[in-house]
């Protein structure tokens, strides 16, 4: 029911992982949870999309975190990892809209 709901609202970006490189053998969490990735998707309005995804019966949670944002952001590169802080990062609110 969850997976063609979020291809309902995402299309066809909506994939189960998988455990391996085989279809068919989906990765489940420690809870037996399957879990959905959703990539390449435009997100216009994160905190709208968050609550309809969550709306969604069985959904556990949606890994997007717009209503909770972060405290601190990671931004690992070849330069090695950088670390942008609320308030001290100039570009702060450019990663995290």
């Amino acid at each position: 029911y969850v997976e063609r709901a979020l291809l309902a609202l995402c299309g066809p970006k909506a994939t189960v992982r998988q455990r391996g490189l085989a279809a068919g053998n989906p990765f489940k969490t420690d809870n037996g949870n399957v879990i959905l990735d959703v990539a390449g998707l435009e997100v216009a309005d994160p905190l709208a999309l968050e609550a309809e995804i969550e709306s969604i019966v069985g959904v556990v949670a949606s890994g997007l975190f717009a209503r909770r944002r972060a405290d601190v952001v990671l931004l690992g590169g070849a330069a090695g990892v950088r670390e942008l802080w609320p308030g001290a990062s100039p570009d702060w609110d450019s990663h995290l809209g």
